[in-house]
């Protein structure tokens, strides 16, 4: 799951989490809020929809669910889970990722305030 703020840049990036377990995935599926950032994306070929992290349902279940780079950003942290927990399959993983924020990039987007 990722959010962005009009048009998506991650995709061009050699790291994106998205794109790196969509290369090893059977299936996969994203979740944006943005509307127009996922357009772009499934213009790019890529499976995204869009809705709410916090509440979510896609009407089908995942062995795992990663959350990269996203759970820094909710309010509502019961209702991420729930939804996670409805999409799991019996022994399914949650993966859940945030950004360093002592990694030198970081503190210099934060001290330049840039993306």
């Amino acid at each position: 799951m990722a959010a962005f703020n009009t048009i998506p840049r991650p995709y061009r990036n050699r790291f994106w989490v998205h794109k790196a377990v969509a290369a090893v995935a059977k299936s996969i599926v994203g979740v944006d809020l943005h509307e127009e950032g996922v357009k772009v994306l499934q213009a790019q070929g890529f499976n995204v929809v869009v809705a709410n992290a916090e509440c979510f349902d896609l009407g089908c279940t995942f062995d795992v669910i990663v959350a990269g780079d996203i759970i820094e950003h909710l309010e509502d942290f019961n209702g991420f889970l729930e939804s996670c927990k409805s999409h799991l399959r019996p022994g399914g993983r949650l993966i859940i990722s945030t950004p360093n924020p002592w990694y030198w990039r970081n503190i210099i987007k934060a001290a330049l305030h840039t993306e």
